[in-house]
This record gives structure tokens, sequence and C-alpha cells, in this order.
């Protein structure tokens, strides 16, 4: 860190060409492109529609009719509007560009998680110095900012040649959210008064609450190991500190959110939902 500067590991994590591509994902029309998050399989999705037009047609999909010369419904049309973004979506090099710039941050996201080190049974004693170190160098304001920008949607302005100016709303990465979480996480699980830190910044906590039912399944399981780690309690002198840590986890709805986890079709995050939400109800009762 001191060798290569707290600014370049800002800059590997800030440096940011999204608005960039995404414009570049416009059409002439000022529209849109729909570029969502979610993990999409072309084949499953090519057969998808494949079914749709031979269930339409009555007839195998290799001899169905132009969808030129039809008129299609509404599913059908949206189903080839959506494969015929996929199909862009692997050589438009805006998009290609947003990949390789969101694969940049999540690196630069995990170096801070590394940097921290493994927390747990036979973890270095150096944790909270590096949490320190972490939150003096880079300035601990900075980076909690820095941090809530990667799990918020963000409103991106563009223009085209035909129309003024267009507006869409763009998901955070699956990638930049568990790198946050991650991080979160390592922090929470290093010393009361960094618990303290985490649980201070609310803004953020706020806009994770959000991501408890992602359809990522690391994210959800992220979310339970870093409301276990806030409601830890190391001795009997946390014991307030951290039923006041545990309220302020309920006040923003963090048990709800957890609760409704204890039904999760993945078995490992109903468990870690269950054994958060004990975690959390025992630790109200001090």
């Amino acid at each position: 860190m001191e060798e290569l500067g707290q600014g370049w590991l800002v800059q590997l994590i800030c440096d940011n060409t999204e608005d960039d591509a995404l414009a570049a994902e416009k059409n002439d029309k000022g529209v849109a492109v729909d570029q969502g998050d979610e993990d999409v399989d072309m084949g499953q999705f090519e057969e998808q529609v494949e079914a749709a037009f031979a269930g339409t047609f009555g007839q195998s999909s290799t001899s169905r009719p132009s969808s030129s010369n039809l008129n299609l419904s509404k599913p059908i049309r949206d189903a080839e509007r959506r494969l015929a973004t996929l199909r862009d979506a692997e050589t438009n090099p805006g998009r290609k560009a947003k990949t390789d710039d969101i694969a940049v941050q999540e690196q630069g996201l995990s170096l801070i998680r590394n940097l921290i080190g493994p927390t747990g049974p036979g973890a270095s004693s150096e944790v909270p110095e590096m949490v320190d170190y972490i939150l003096s160098s880079l300035g601990q304001d900075r980076v909690f900012h820095i941090l809530a920008s990667k799990v918020r949607s963000k409103t991106i302005n563009a223009y085209s040649r035909r129309t003024s100016t267009t507006t869409s709303v763009q998901a955070p990465a699956p990638e930049l959210i568990l790198a946050v979480c991650m991080i979160l996480v390592h922090m929470a699980a290093s010393v009361p008064r960094h618990r303290q830190i985490v649980i201070s910044q609310t803004s953020l906590l706020e806009s994770l609450v959000k991501h408890f039912h992602h359809p990522h399944m690391e994210i959800r399981l992220a979310m339970c190991h870093l409301v276990t780690n806030l409601t830890w309690l190391d001795d009997q002198g946390d014991g307030k500190a951290c039923a006041a840590r545990t309220a302020e986890l309920v006040k923003l709805g963090f048990l709800e959110q957890l609760e409704i986890l204890e039904h999760d079709p993945e078995l490992n995050v109903r468990e870690r939902a269950k054994s958060a939400v004990w975690q959390m109800k025992q630790s109200s009762g001090y």
C-alpha cells in the first residue's frame, strides 16, 4: 500500500467507464438497451424462444414462418427483442468496456478485503491493525462512500443524435455487491469498535438491505454473515453496544428480511439465516 500509494487503489476501484459504456448501448432513437445484470444462458433462452414459436404455430421451429410476415404476440416479440439484445451484448464494445471495468473494480475491492485478511479462529492478530490502516490511509468517510456507491442503482443520462437527453437506471453489478459485502463481513469480524463503525454507516446499510433477496445466492449468504458478525458478542462488556447494534439492524429491516430467508430455496442460506435470527434475538435481551 505504501509503495503503490493510496491514490492508486482509489483510482482502481473508482475509475469508472460505466457511464460511457452505457451511453454506447443507446440506439439511435435514444432508447436504453436492456442490459440486465442477471446471468443468462444464451442457449437456454434461444430454446425457449424456439419453443414459443413451435407452440404458437404448431410446427417445428426450423420451418416456422418469418416473423416479419406474421402478427406476432407481444410475448414472442419481447422474446425476440431480448434475444437480439443478448446477441448484441456478446460483441458490443460498450458492453465489453463495462464488463472489463467491473472486473477491475471487483479485483480492487477484493484487494481491500484480502489486506484486512482472514478472520475467525487462527486469524492474524493484525486484522484490527489493518482495518485501522485502510480506514486511516484512504479516509474512513471516503471508504464507506465508495462502498455505498457500488451497491446502489445508478441513473444514467446519455445523448443521442436524434433526441436530446435520455435516462435509464442501471442496477449495481452483482460482483461489486458481493465484494462490498465481504469487506464489511471482514470488518465486522474484527473488534467491537470496528463493528460500531460499520453499524454507524446507516446510508450504506439501507442500500444493502435491498439485496437480501438478490438472485445470486452468494450475496444472500454474505448478508447473513454480515448480520452474524455485527451482532457477535465478544464479552459481557460489549453487551449494551451489541444490543444497540441489534436494535439498529432491526430498525433498518434486517431481522424482517432474515426471517424471510429462513425459507430460502438454498439450504446453506436457510441455515445461516436461522443462525443470524437466533443471534439477533439473543442479543436483544441485553
